[in-house]
């Protein structure tokens, strides 16, 4: 099957990651820049702010308000975009100097479970964090798992992994606010790069970024891949459904250290690009409410 991808934005020497639709608008974060970006479709207008740390993702606070939880590659904070001030709620690992934050996905249960992983994608280090709203925080060992990439959790509470260096996706059930076993959800093969950006659309089936090969799989709930899209850039970064209907499929790329000829061929390097579907929608981006708000 063909689909139509549409180019909104080019960004110049970019790695653009983790768009998130919230409230009418798509957000990401130029990991290059340190901006925030957010597009506002009905106006068809793209606006940008300088960020004064190096972020990650956002995740909403509520519903219809411009507070959001951060998440910055060394820690988790409160995020004000109307007076752009970052407030630190926590800094988990102020010594493992080798680690970083990948990525934030909020659980049915009002959870924000935060990962981190090593900056050598070969070496495993990591933890998880679950975050309750009092914003006390628990670690939980996340052995196996070598450079791991944004997490995203089913409507089923199901937590699904990447694992770049061994390039599986894992998925691990979340009972009684507790992590269970872990098992593999599928492998992506090495001449189809590494997995990168997840995401799940209403029918859980999951949608993964190859990094590497321009290349995105979409995979049924069993792992079996049922779709693939294929994009004329190698750096596909992250997904997320968004649009009024959530019927359009955003998607980030990178063009960071590209020149010449090699980004001559990729045109779609370094940009935000979106598909849209007639037949396949995505779900509302949970929100996580802090006690104290």
């Amino acid at each position: 099957m063909m689909y139509a991808i549409d180019t909104v934005v080019k960004i110049t020497n970019s790695w653009n990651q983790q768009p998130l639709w919230h409230n009418n608008r798509l957000y990401w974060v130029d990991r290059c820049s340190k901006n925030l970006f957010f597009l506002d479709e009905e106006q068809q207008k793209i606006s940008q702010i300088k960020l004064s740390k190096t972020a990650v993702c956002l995740t909403p606070c509520q519903k219809n308000s411009n507070l959001f939880i951060i998440t910055l590659v060394d820690g988790i904070a409160l995020f004000n975009l109307e007076n752009k001030t970052i407030d630190y709620l926590a800094k988990p690992e102020p010594f493992l100097t080798q680690n970083h934050f990948t990525g934030s996905a909020v659980d049915n249960d009002n959870h924000l479970w935060t990962f981190s992983a090593n900056r050598e994608p070969s070496r495993s280090s990591g933890y998880i964090y679950k975050m309750d709203a009092s914003q006390s925080m628990e670690r939980f060992r996340n052995g196996s798992i070598f450079g791991s990439s944004s997490p995203v959790i089913s409507s089923d509470n199901t937590l699904y992994q990447v694992s770049q260096h061994d390039r599986y996706i894992y998925k691990t059930p979340i009972l009684n606010n507790r992590l269970g076993n872990r098992e593999a959800f599928c492998r992506i093969s090495k001449t189809e790069g590494k997995p990168h950006g997840i995401c799940l659309d209403s029918h859980n089936h999951l949608w993964v970024c190859h990094l590497g090969v321009g290349l995105i799989s979409r995979f049924n709930p069993e792992g079996e891949r049922v779709e693939k899209i294929k994009f004329n850039a190698n750096l596909i970064t992250h997904c997320a459904f968004g649009g009024k209907q959530l019927d359009t499929l955003y998607v980030t790329t990178a063009s960071q250290g590209l020149t010449g000829d090699t980004l001559r061929r990729q045109p779609m390097a370094g940009c935000l690009l979106k598909i849209h579907f007639k037949n396949i929608k995505g779900v509302e981006s949970r929100v996580f409410l802090p006690a104290e708000m």
